[in-house]
């Protein structure tokens, strides 16, 4: 569960109503609480942009490339892995590295990685239309 709150005169300021309605479930238990500094993340906006046209469009693309031939198109969930994987990179850990994850991204980093995209697909001769209306794959 997380809430938004503030930090005042060395208290947290919660919005008491929210919070005893959230947290009337745990009555009686014991609960561990985290404290982080909130971080901008990437708007409603930039999420339609990047699932309604860059993941289309990139998808297009994988799925006409030679090395698809006869097979399925991909879910726009493997387009995005794809993408992560090419422009995003990977994190280290023990066990060997994983794919970064874009809704960890702030604002900055995420539009910085949907301009790799777009530029990649520029490169490639594809129109990537301004705003966030869906793209029409039919005249792609």
């Amino acid at each position: 569960m997380k809430f938004k709150a503030s930090a005042s005169k060395g208290r947290i300021v919660f919005d008491p109503v929210a919070l005893a309605i959230a947290t009337r479930h745990f009555e009686g238990k014991r609960l561990r609480v985290v404290i982080e500094e909130e971080k901008p993340v990437r708007t409603t906006r930039a999420n339609r942009r990047y699932f309604g046209v860059l993941i289309p469009l990139a998808g297009h693309y994988l799925d006409n490339h030679p090395t698809r031939e006869g097979l399925p198109p991909l879910s726009k969930l493997k387009v995005h892995a794809v993408l992560v994987s090419a422009f995003l990179g990977d994190e280290a850990t023990a066990l060997g590295p994983i794919p970064m994850e874009t809704h960890t991204l702030d604002t900055k980093a995420f539009f910085g990685f949907t301009e790799k995209v777009e530029q990649w697909l520029n490169t490639l001769g594809y129109h990537v239309p301004d705003g966030d209306e869906p793209v029409d794959m039919e005249g792609v």
